[in-house]
């Protein structure tokens, strides 16, 4: 038994299976993964619900989904909560139903007196994007100097309540009279299309112009300046037997278009000018395509024996629903008709029961006058839970609202998404409107109490978890009606509002009764009253209720309904803009409960960086948040019942999920006696205070469904679900849909979704991604850090690492003894590449013959495709490129040699056509002697800024484990074959076609003919010569002599053959004092599949005998190269 060495070596590396992704030390590491996508549901226990998940998800998030209604997805049963891993127990969003106000925010200023700007926004018309913002866009009229401009204008609101840059898609200085009635579509695969009118003033036409953009509306292109056969007639006035039509005298002035399955249906509202005596004049165009909206056919005219107006299309998955305002007898309804393919004539349709729910008890959807519409409106879409939504705008004919003015918004929904042919539509909602009819379910979303205050032309979308309504309004007194502003309905929220019935299914949910929107200031709306004195002033001409005073006072009051037992709910939005004195609660809302025998009021004071709640009959401070009340502002809501008061806050940033901060719960209020009910809000008197009011809704009476948060908001126990659709997915957060399969599920079920990667780190690694096609990337070129950890140490003294598919030139590989971090090696793919004089030639970079450059190793013909040129800093350029095809040879100018060359993907502009530079090897393979078994971690450290061709790290594979080192070499004649990963097609006229499916896939096979002697590791003691791998002092032997058989028997079973893939190793040197660390470049090295079996014949000798033992022949072990 001796000692013996060899100085090189073959052998496999092997990979550790413990460098896996379930060792990946967290703490230890530090890294970013590219391409992030939506995670995949994983069930925390067993349900029979599948959720399916689509869209987007930002890096390294986790979302968490729960059951907060069991049933079936689908229909408003089954609902669910959500919230990130990171939040607190008690910050599930529930879901509030889109029948309640939950903000508003005016977009584009319409002032008709200004000398420049925007003098209208009308017409409003939005989409959702496949990432959950909302696109829209509407008609500008702007007046610059003398020149007035109509404006196609497109704009963005994103989940989180940004508002983008507004840009222009189309713009005119003529005198148009018809409007431009703008309308998008979101179409398949991403594409946006916007239509809008195109007016011919000579020759008195308007034709169909459209525009589509395949950047979610960064860019426009346009597709057509006459969609339709022919332009439409608006020449001429009205009159018996006049021809001709009027498409821009509302509410006959509406264009919508949809797509579904194929076709895309446009409805054009107009009013003709014949009066004829029995004729109505409102009616629509009826247009049809079948190429993606690039030519329409007409389909027909549809009006003079029927009247219909404000048409709204819902895309269905067979076909469209068709919403609009007709009548029946005498009566105002909302009729909906069903198409099954844009090319059938509407007119044909027959009338479908459902939405004439919204003209339940004395309220009529729009006001109809002889022969025309006068007023009216509708708005339709298919929400992401699956649920269809309708809503008009009409009046109470009869009690103490009764009037003419249409201010009265109603919603009304269909759980079965517009599936159900008859029935199934439900008013949402509650409100003092109730009193003019029977029922208090009347659907009321902005109760406008008989006053000309009101939204109206609506561009309404789903999005966000939330209904999002674009609108314009009118205003008794204020000039700024044809202003665009959004107001959103429902959302996710970490508080929810409650039951009106104590069903509590969707249609049940409480909403507000009285609605302030800063159309004008709040005592030219219907109960209030105005309180002024001293400096004060209060306008809303700028988008918001504008409040100041001067030692002044200027506050707004009215008196709800209901008593202090059935409580009240309020919610308002206010930005503190400055005051005199941080401590003085200048800038409040007030809300009083009271009745014969008692009453209670407490003040919610806003400051700059804090609330404050008082009590306005004891004088003490109930409790206080700390919270910016001046960027972005503060929502506030109030639940308030007896004595009892719980308040709420957020920042005021129209975000589709709202996370309240408790200002107070529970808190009592003191009596104070009799009094009257109350809501006031605004400056207190003697105050020096500037203040933006957004909106006050409030709710009281029988309609607060009891006030239940009163005494504190439980979360999650008391939350509303979002319904979980299976007819549509449902945005939750991020850019992150759902959708539920099958079912039930019950209450308890839960999903995790964590982000995936299109490149995460698990591709480096042969047990989760064995091939180097797709691998790790990192979002920058920040340090990163991929570090294992095990429960034991390393099994091995003989370490390799393998890399493939890199782009990086340095990193360090580095073991954990339990104490410190200890170098192992050192990476460096530019070994013996660096400083190479170079001579250029376009994207050719070759040897200068006129340098000197010392001869290196021999490059292989294309070796370096993959990899990476770097041009030094002192040859006129700092850069690094990609390397797409290189020549063989050495890189050297000296006699006697081929030359070497690279070719780059792209050269900058400036470049030195002499100079010197690196290269970077695509792959590369370390090779470690003499590692201490103490380790029991592993990292690989990435180098910060290396200036990579792609602004990223990148790996392909990374093969970390034991390296098996031959102690006996294999036979000569080992073999190398390359199967190209080209098909041949040969045809019957004996012609051909090729095509290339994969690169060309190499493999070694080596056997050991003349055999391995194995007498010395067998009986009972082995006297086998043992084998280093380094003249270093101290190290362990790496194997016997005549261990070969044995090793790739168990290697092979290890690997299980070709499931574990492995590198061959064909040429290692030996280590030495200060040399154990080897780098090998080049294709030498096969990361590959043991593809055959391990078969030994005995030559000669006797089994397991130590003396006399066999010569095993070991037949060619066969490895196939990884693609």
């Amino acid at each position: 038994m001796g000692q013996f060495s060899k100085p090189t070596f073959r052998g496999l590396l092997v990979p550790d299976d413990r460098v896996s992704v379930a060792n990946i030390s967290a703490a230890d590491s530090s890294y970013s993964e590219a391409g992030p996508t939506p995670g995949i549901p994983a069930p925390q226990a067993d349900t029979d619900l599948n959720l399916e998940a689509s869209g987007t998800q930002s890096a390294s998030k986790q979302l968490r989904i729960a059951t907060q209604r069991g049933g079936h997805p689908g229909r408003g049963n089954a609902s669910a909560r959500w919230k990130n891993e990171a939040d607190s127990a008690t910050s599930w969003r529930g879901w509030i139903a889109p029948n309640t106000i939950t903000g508003f925010k005016t977009l584009d200023v319409g002032n008709p007196l200004a000398s420049s700007g925007t003098q209208a926004a009308l017409d409003p018309t939005s989409v959702r994007l496949e990432n959950g913002t909302v696109a829209f866009a509407w008609h500008q009229k702007d007046l610059t100097g003398i020149n007035t401009t109509y404006r196609v204008r497109f704009n963005t609101m994103t989940a989180a309540g940004v508002i983008g840059t507004p840009s222009i898609i189309y713009s005119t200085s003529d005198t148009i009279t018809q409007g431009l009635h703008p309308c998008l579509v979101a179409m398949p695969g991403g594409r946006l299309m916007l239509f809008h009118y195109l007016e011919d003033l000579t020759q008195e036409t308007v034709q169909i112009q459209a525009y589509y953009s395949d950047d979610d509306g960064a860019n426009w292109t346009l597709a057509t300046s006459a969609c339709l056969p022919e332009g439409l007639d608006v020449s001429g006035s009205p009159g018996s037997g006049a021809s001709g039509y009027d498409l821009d005298t509302r509410p006959a002035a509406k264009m919508r278009v949809a797509y579904s399955g194929g076709q895309m249906l446009m409805l054009i509202c107009f009013r003709a000018n014949d009066t004829t005596s029995g004729n109505y004049q409102d009616g629509f165009f009826q247009y049809a395509s079948s190429d993606l909206g690039f030519n329409w056919d007409h389909i027909e005219t549809w009006g003079n024996t029927i009247t219909g107006t404000q048409a709204d299309i819902v895309p269905a998955a067979n076909g469209f629903n068709v919403f609009f305002l007709s009548l029946i007898g005498s009566d105002e309804y909302v009729k909906r008709r069903s198409l099954s393919s844009a090319f059938i004539p509407l007119s044909t349709s027959s009338d479908l029961s459902g939405a004439e729910v919204l003209a339940q008890g004395s309220w009529d959807p729009g006001l109809f006058a002889g022969r025309t519409w006068t007023d009216g409106e509708v708005a339709s879409i298919l929400g992401e839970d699956g649920l269809l939504y309708v809503m008009a705008r009409g009046r109470a004919t009869a009690g103490a609202y009764s009037g003419n003015d249409c201010c009265d918004i109603r919603i009304c929904m269909d759980r079965s998404g517009g599936a159900d042919l008859v029935n199934g539509y439900e008013n949402m909602g509650q409100g003092t409107e109730a009193d003019t009819i029977t029922s208090g379910d009347v659907g009321t979303i902005y109760f406008g109490e008989n006053t000309p205050d009101f939204p109206r032309y609506f561009g309404l979308c789903a999005a966000q978890g939330r209904l999002i309504l674009l609108h314009c309004h009118s205003a008794s007194t204020s000039t700024r009606d044809n202003s665009l502003a959004v107001t959103t309905l429902g959302g996710y929220s970490t508080v929810t509002l409650g039951n009106y019935e104590s069903g509590g299914s969707i249609p049940r949910r409480v909403c507000w009764d009285h609605m302030y929107l800063p159309f004008d200031v709040p005592d030219n709306f219907a109960g209030w009253t105005a309180v002024a004195g001293g400096t004060n002033n209060g306008n809303t001409l700028v988008g918001y209720l504008s409040i100041s005073t001067g030692t002044g006072r200027r506050e707004y009051h009215k008196t709800p309904p209901g008593t202090v037992a059935e409580g009240m709910i309020c919610h308002f939005g206010v930005q503190h803009v400055s005051q005199t004195g941080a401590v003085n609660n200048y800038v409040f809302c007030r809300l009083t409960l009271a009745d014969g025998s008692d009453s209670y009021a407490a003040n919610i004071n806003i400051r700059s960086g804090t609330i404050v709640v008082t009590d306005n009959n004891g004088g003490g401070i109930l409790g206080s948040l700390t919270i910016d009340c001046q960027d972005p502002g503060v929502e506030v809501l109030a639940f308030f019942k007896s004595n009892k008061l719980t308040v709420y806050a957020c920042p005021l940033d129209q975000s589709s999920s709202k996370q309240w901060q408790q200002v107070i719960s529970n808190v009592s209020v003191s009596d104070g006696g009799t009094g009257n009910c109350e809501v006031r809000f605004g400056h207190t008197a003697a105050s020096v205070a500037e203040s933006k009011w957004h909106w006050l809704n409030y709710v009281s009476d029988e309609y607060a469904g009891g006030t239940p948060y009163s005494g504190g908001f439980v979360n999650p126990d008391n939350l509303h679900g979002a319904p979980v659709s299976s007819l549509v997915k449902t945005y939750i957060d991020d850019g992150l849909y759902i959708r539920g399969v099958d079912g039930p599920t019950k209450p308890g079920d839960s999903w995790h979704i964590d982000t995936r990667y299109e490149y995460p780190v698990s591709n480096l690694l042969t047990a989760s991604e064995p091939s180097p096609a797709k691998g790790w990337r990192s979002t920058d070129e920040s340090a990163q850090t991929i570090a294992f950890s095990f429960s034991g140490v390393n099994r091995y003294s003989e370490l390799g690492l393998y890399l493939d598919g890199i782009n990086f030139r340095t990193a360090t590989l580095a073991g954990y003894n339990g104490s410190a971090w200890v170098t192992l090696a050192s990476v460096d793919s530019a070994t013996g590449q660096t400083t190479l004089a170079y001579s250029q030639g376009g994207t050719t970079m070759g040897v200068n013959a006129a340098a000197t450059t010392a001869p290196g190793r021999y490059f292989e013909l294309n070796e370096l495709v993959g990899g990476s040129v770097r041009v030094n800093p002192s040859s006129g350029a700092d850069f690094t490129r990609t390397i797409t095809q290189s020549g063989a040879g050495v890189w050297t100018e000296a006699a006697g040699h081929v030359r070497a060359n690279v070719e780059m993907e792209s050269t900058p502009v400036v470049l030195a056509t002499t100079g010197t530079l690196d290269i970077w090897s695509p792959r590369l393979f370390i090779a470690m002697h003499n590692v201490p078994s103490v380790y029991k971690k592993f990292r690989l450290v990435i180098d910060a800024s290396q200036n990579t061709a792609d602004g990223f790290y990148k790996i392909g594979q990374m093969v970390l484990g034991s390296l098996s080192l031959f102690s006996q070499d294999y036979s000569w004649g080992r073999s190398m074959s390359t199967t190209p990963g080209t098909e041949l097609v040969t045809y019957r006229d004996g012609s051909r076609s090729s095509f290339k499916r994969s690169s060309n896939r190499r493999a070694v096979s080596f056997g050991w003919g003349e055999g391995v002697d194995v007498t010395g590791i067998q009986g009972a003691t082995p006297t086998a010569d043992y084998l280093l791998a380094t003249s270093t002092a101290g190290a362990l032997p790496v194997g016997y002599r005549g261990d070969v058989p044995s090793l790739l028997n168990q290697l092979n079973a290890y690997t299980a053959g070709s499931n574990i893939p492995v590198v061959y190793c064909p040429n290692i040197a030996a280590g030495s004092t200060g040399q154990d660390v080897k780098t090998i470049q080049g294709l030498s090295n096969i990361y590959g599949r043991i593809v055959s079996g391990i078969s030994t014949d005995s030559i000669v000798g006797e089994e397991d005998d130590g003396t006399a033992g066999e010569v095993l022949r070991i037949s060619n072990v066969q490895i196939e190269e990884e693609l």
